[in-house]
């Protein structure tokens, strides 16, 4: 989830003790959930996955664990999440799985001032911390936990963005690409089809324009 927003930056080493201001960006969901946010380039992101079960406008989003029920969302276009493996112990650190309908519904699932990402902003983003090709070195949350056991992401973090592998829910309602962090876009691909930016875990790259059945 992204923000665009100034940011002032202060670099000071006091001698004395002084009054510092600064620019506070709150990124709270519906559910009460605070994300820690990160600066990066000119765009402001948040550093965790989101974990929220409302919409902006308080309305529920429906928590469906049964696979086939996962299924039929594609066909009724029905707005839904999970948590990883239906495990809610995995919420802390991946937080939860949406469907397409979920991320793109107009009552919106981002926080207040916050908005789900276009395809493009996912460019600049990786052009921001070096270029698509190497850009998920400097996303990636290099910790063993945050990927599929025996992956070596060749990671360092150093933007803060955190990325973590957190799989997906395919259209059929099974888990899988544990080794991929798949991140909804806004941006359409067709009536049927959402867009996903996406890293992997023993990849360096950043992969933008993911064709996905919600």
């Amino acid at each position: 989830i992204a923000r665009h927003a100034p940011m002032v930056e202060r670099r000071d080493v006091p001698t004395s003790s002084k009054t510092i201001d600064f620019n506070f960006i709150e990124c709270k969901d519906a559910s009460g959930n605070y994300y820690a946010t990160v600066k990066i380039g000119g765009q402001i992101w948040m550093a965790e996955n989101l974990k929220t079960t409302k919409y902006r406008t308080g309305a529920d989003i429906t928590n469906i664990t049964v696979e086939a029920d996962w299924a039929n969302t594609a066909a009724l276009s029905t707005p839904a999440w999970c948590y990883k493996d239906n495990d809610e112990a995995t919420n802390s650190k991946f937080g939860k799985l949406y469907n397409w309908w979920a991320a793109n519904d107009a009552r919106n699932i981002a926080p207040m001032g916050w908005h789900v990402p276009s395809i493009g902003e996912y460019d600049t983003l990786g052009q921001a911390v070096g270029g698509l090709d190497f850009a998920a070195i400097k996303l990636k949350d290099p910790s063993i936990d945050a990927w599929m056991a025996g992956s070596e992401p060749p990671a360092t973090n150093e933007s803060g963005f955190s990325a973590r592998g957190n799989g997906k829910r395919s259209p059929s309602g099974i888990f899988n690409d544990y080794n991929y962090c798949y991140l909804w876009t806004s941006t359409d691909f067709s009536a049927t089809n959402g867009n996903a930016a996406y890293l992997i875990g023993d990849v360096d790259s950043l992969m933008l324009n993911k064709t996905y059945n919600p």
